[in-house]
């Protein structure tokens, strides 16, 4: 059920702000350090997912399981917490040619990844703004996989 909540609340998050899927360039280094609330390197212990499709688009929300092995920024979290993080991948599934549009997160990570995530709680996410004290990956690179 707690997956069900957070994947409608991110894709309710990505779909109101529509500027989110005109193809947005990757976030350099730099402003993905400063922007996240928290940095957190681990290895992805699992990965859900919810897949919505209209008309037009298929929408994957992802949940991933983060053990964490260090915290390069932010409160609260430390070496051995897990984390859940989420993110979204969009594709188009319309007649014909696809409008300007963005793909979702990139690169995604698979289970057993070791990773550098770059996380948002409370705040400005890189496609619209999160409340709900849940972590986002920041938008669009917010992943670096290291292994």
């Amino acid at each position: 059920m707690k997956v069900w909540t957070l994947a409608a609340t991110l894709l309710v998050t990505l779909s109101a702000n529509t500027a989110v899927f005109a193809a947005k360039a990757l976030t350099p280094k730099a402003q993905l350090e400063k922007a996240a609330t928290h940095i957190v390197v681990g290895k992805v212990r699992s990965i859900t997912s919810t897949a919505n499709q209209d008309a037009q688009y298929a929408t994957t929300i992802y949940a991933a399981v983060i053990a964490i092995s260090g915290v390069e920024k932010g409160d609260g979290l430390k070496p051995g917490d897990v984390v859940e993080v989420r993110y979204v991948s969009r594709a188009w599934r319309g007649s014909g040619s696809p409008p300007p549009f963005d793909s979702g997160h990139s690169p995604r990570p698979k289970e057993n990844d070791t990773v550098r995530a770059y996380l948002v709680n409370q705040g400005y996410n890189g496609a619209g703004y999160t409340t709900d004290g849940h972590y986002d990956v920041y938008y669009k690179n917010g992943f670096e996989i290291l292994r």
